[in-house]
């Protein structure tokens, strides 16, 4: 993007920021109907162009709450 006036910021727009520590999102996924924060969830994405997922990696995966959050989320029918 050299040149050209423009910035990272120019191309970059933060829609919302979702903390799961902050929200104690419970990662445990048995098979339930999802609740009102997993449709909240779901609606957030559905409102959103794009999902950045910043997590640590520990041995090789995701931490337990993000990988719980995928399941719950992301569990079909839905996506």
């Amino acid at each position: 993007m050299r040149g050209n006036g423009k910035s990272i910021r120019d191309f970059i727009y933060i829609n919302d920021i979702v903390d799961l520590y902050k929200e104690k999102f419970h990662p445990v996924f048995s098979g339930e109907e999802p609740d009102n924060k997993i449709l909240d969830h779901r609606k957030r994405i559905d409102n959103s162009d794009a999902i950045v997922i910043i997590a640590p990696i520990w041995n090789f995966r995701m931490p337990a709450i993000v990988e719980g959050w995928i399941d719950k989320v992301l569990a079909p029918p839905w996506a």
